[in-house]
């Protein structure tokens, strides 16, 4: 039977008191090992992860020279994306025990985590040293191969990973069937002509679905070693040029001296739509939600494939048999642009007056519904913690004043120029033309960099409440974790 401090602990962890009392209580409170791991297992349970973290950072205080206990506290800390300080623990503790299988996955993972990749790569053969008959060494080594872009390598871990299972699992066949798909889109394009190949593509949905699909676009470019031109005035939701809003950070991309002469020429070879229609979520028989271009679309063409002439092709980046995820197609826009220094300038002077501390949430309510009573609740928990300040970044005028009623004691930052899209009858105010907008005071250029300026917001918070249902989720997660992405984007701000 447990003892009396022991549930008191598990009472107040189910009860959602406040992280600094129970931290009191389990700095005065004897408890063993297994009564903290089973404390810790509970907090998941309840989605309390920040007292995941402390429960854990507690346990390893108590027994650094614990191994189970330093690979909980380190899994802890990956999964909370505190990836240097995950590092430092899984560093100390292959110091301590010296290589084994669990510190070396998890030391790969954070490198992963962080793109050092071939950092990753090292850890990766020393997991296949010291465990040469665990098909995990062999997809430690996939994952990197496949986040450098090597196809080759990549498949070759894979096939030797499935051959190491006695009954292959479901996301490796899932795995080979994507590399199958890609290796026959490189087949099937010449990759040898002298002549430059430019692959246009037609931008279409909102920012981040749209740098998401660029992503896709910008991958194929690098498989089948041709350059991307990014049409984005064709987009409803942009409307603008490419490099009114971006600068180029990658030889991929067709540079700005001559991207207006390559459009023009792609004119005159090939028909080019002056606005793409929105593109449609659908989910479909198969149980997964693919982004149409209209209601007749197939959803299985191939989108890669469209028409050509004199080294140019239209593609969109929506052909989902690509099976890249968000997170890593996104990964590679924000590797290869920039923001224009006049938007860095923007963000950097509201930067300058954020608070230094605060909690960040995100909540799409117009074209996506949300609930916000679920995001209230995750905002309850760090105002019961002593938080006093939080910027709410939304698409949905009204759920401020739902915001600042709730909490009348806190300040609600916002920064961006709204308008009430639903109460005007607009999907979204980003859909809006530049003319539609002058009716508001706003230009287009002025809501993408609100946009932009939120999503440095939203990157820079101590903790950061996200939507579930918008994409813009995995930018600021990626953001957050990586550095480099965040300053190739954004600058040092």
């Amino acid at each position: 039977m447990k003892n009396v401090e022991y549930n008191r602990i598990e009472g107040a962890i189910v009860n959602g008191e406040s992280r600094e009392s129970i931290l009191d209580r389990l700095i005065n409170m004897d408890l063993d090992r297994s009564d903290l791991v089973e404390l810790h297992n509970l907090a998941k349970k309840n989605g309390r992860r920040d007292l995941q973290i402390i429960i854990a950072e507690h346990l390893y205080n108590k027994m650094p020279e614990d191994i189970g206990i330093a690979h909980l506290y380190t899994l802890c800390l990956i999964e909370i994306n505190f990836l240097e300080e995950a590092k430092n623990i899984a560093t100390k503790t292959i110091d301590l025990f010296g290589d084994n299988l669990r510190s070396l996955l998890n030391i790969h993972e954070i490198h992963i985590r962080l793109g050092e990749y071939n950092s990753a790569l090292d850890y990766a053969k020393k997991i296949k040293k010291i465990a040469p008959n665990d098909y995990r060494a062999y997809f430690a080594e996939f994952r990197c191969f496949e986040a450098l872009h090597d196809i080759k390598k990549a498949s070759e871990c894979l096939h030797i990973c499935s051959s190491m299972c006695e009954t292959t699992p479901k996301w490796i066949s899932e795995k080979i069937d994507k590399y199958s798909f890609i290796n026959n889109i490189i087949s099937n394009s010449d990759t040898n002509k002298s002549n430059l190949r430019v692959n246009a593509f037609l931008a279409s949905g909102g920012m981040t679905h749209m740098l998401s699909c660029l992503g896709a676009a910008l991958i194929y470019s690098h498989l089948t070693k041709s350059k991307c031109l990014p049409i984005t005035e064709v987009d409803q939701h942009l409307q603008l040029k490419f490099y009114q809003i971006f600068d180029s950070a990658s030889d991929l991309l067709i540079d700005k001296y001559s991207y207006e002469r390559h459009l023009q020429k792609l004119k005159s070879s090939l028909s080019l739509p002056s606005v793409l229609p929105f593109t449609k979520p659908t989910r479909h028989s198969d149980g997964n939600v693919y982004y149409n271009l209209n209601d007749n679309a197939d959803h299985a063409e191939l989108l890669f494939k469209p028409s050509s002439a004199q080294g140019y092709s239209m593609i969109s980046g929506f052909d989902h048999r690509f099976r890249y995820s968000v997170t890593e197609k996104l990964e590679m826009t924000l590797k290869c642009l920039t923001l224009k220094k006049f938007i860095k300038r923007s963000i950097s002077k509201v930067l300058n007056n954020m608070p230094k501390r605060y909690v960040a949430v995100h909540f799409r309510n117009t074209d996506y519904e949300s609930s916000i009573d679920a995001i209230l609740c995750e905002v309850d928990r760090y105002v019961n913690d002593g938080v006093d300040q939080i910027y709410w970044a939304t698409d949905d005028y009204s759920s401020l004043d739902v915001v600042r009623d709730r909490y009348p004691k806190i300040n609600i930052l916002n920064y961006s120029r709204l308008i009430p899209s639903k109460e005007l009858g607009y999907p979204n105010f980003h859909c809006l033309t530049d003319n539609q907008l002058r009716d508001y005071g706003l230009t287009k250029c002025e809501t993408i960099i609100d946009f932009f300026c939120d999503l440095a917001i939203l990157s820079k918070a101590c903790h950061y409440i996200p939507s579930p249902m918008s994409s813009i989720r995995h930018f600021v997660t990626l953001l957050r974790t990586r550095k480099d992405l965040y300053v190739n984007l954004f600058g040092k701000n």
